[in-house]
């Protein structure tokens, strides 16, 4: 895990040039097809501490559940009726914290497989004492419960947005892009349902209204440009 500190560093010590980390062995790549219980061994290879799992049957289609364990802890991790890949990483990271902590590189938003890092809890803080928190958390964003990665899905076209929103506002925390991202997508959600007429246009101004004040509050708290 120190090698991983080092390719970091180095990452951050020449203005984010992505070629010095892209390839490297710092990087857990994972495919939104992957098998729930692989995720956590992919982590697993990077721990000193691993970590128990075992799968329990539980009836429903998707199939087994996971179910942590380390010492006399254990976590059976909650899905709904699928298993979704941002579940089973945010409840990984929740696991092993506050020793170890799971970060997502944003960099890799774009395709079916993004990329992860995972450093002690020690490292983390040290990157941040060195290079910035906000110039860390650019490029590696802390995944917490309202954390969207494999399910952050932009609509058609949104993508160079989100890039140049975060090119513009390199202090903003991804979650505050996401956030507008979400707003931005209720609203044309609403356009469609006024022109279907599923929507009064009375309800459709007082509800765009709402959202519109949410997304501008956001802008003006984070002084986020486009």
């Amino acid at each position: 895990m120190k090698t991983d500190f080092e390719i970091l560093k180095k990452f951050m010590n020449n203005s984010g040039n992505i070629d010095l980390i892209w390839d490297s062995e710092a990087l857990i790549w994972i495919d939104w097809r992957e098998y729930d219980e692989d995720i956590v061994r992919y982590f697993n290879d990077k721990l000193e501490d691993k970590i128990e799992f075992e799968l329990i049957d539980n009836g429903k289609d998707y199939g087994a559940d996971i179910v942590l364990k380390k010492n006399d802890e254990r976590l059976q991790i909650p899905y709904n009726e699928v298993m979704e890949r941002d579940i089973t990483i945010k409840y990984m990271n929740g696991f092993i914290v506050p020793q170890y902590q799971i970060r997502w590189f944003v960099e890799s938003f774009g395709g079916d497989t993004l990329a992860f890092v995972l450093l002690t809890a020690e490292e983390w803080g040290g990157l941040e004492e060195e290079f910035g928190a906000n110039n860390i958390k650019y490029y590696f964003s802390e995944i917490n419960p309202d954390s969207a990665m494999f399910g952050f899905d932009l609509e058609i076209g949104a993508f160079q947005w989100f890039s140049e929103l975060r090119k513009n506002n390199k202090g903003v925390d991804n979650l505050v892009f996401q956030k507008i991202a979400t707003l931005r997508r209720a609203k044309r959600q609403l356009d469609a349902k006024r022109d279907s007429g599923d929507l009064r246009l009375k309800d459709y101004y007082l509800q765009k209204r709402g959202i519109d004040e949410k997304i501008s509050d956001l802008m003006e708290k984070y002084h986020i440009v486009e």
